[in-house]
């Protein structure tokens, strides 16, 4: 599958956490990881042009929670103060709140969605590259 150099091969190590102690990688590793994928590896293009799609599930899921936040924190700004008018810098700290959570949620919903379309490619390139068991998936 891949005719480079073993010490070139990407990656060198299969993406799961195997202990409790050991980190597992990060989002940028694991759209790192894709990005390779699609640039230079040598995987069948039509694997490439469904990682390409599973890569635009981030940006949407980042732009709608974008929109959520900002609705859901302008209708707070405007309707916190039901009995007395608070001053700005209280109403505004408070209507960040929900603009905060929803900029998360989009950001971690878009890249959960990503990764699990993409991991199946991902897998099945690692068993072919040596670095994950195909009998244990470890």
């Amino acid at each position: 599958m891949n005719n480079r150099p073993i010490d070139t091969r990407k990656p060198n190590s299969a993406f799961y956490r195997k202990g409790i102690n050991e980190g597992e990688p990060t989002w940028k590793d694991k759209r790192d990881l894709v990005t390779f994928l699609i640039e230079e590896s040598l995987i069948q293009e039509l694997n490439k042009t469904y990682l390409r799609e599973c890569q635009e599930w981030i940006p949407r899921y980042q732009y709608r929670g974008f929109k959520y936040g900002l609705i859901s924190s302008s209708l707070t700004y405007l309707f916190f103060p039901v009995v007395r008018r608070q001053p700005f810098v209280k109403r505004f700290a408070i209507s960040m709140l929900p603009m905060f959570y929803f900029l998360k949620w989009g950001y971690t919903w878009g890249h959960e969605n990503f990764w699990r379309r993409a991991k199946e490619v991902v897998v099945t390139y690692e068993i072919y590259a040596g670095t994950r068991s195909k009998f244990t998936m470890k």
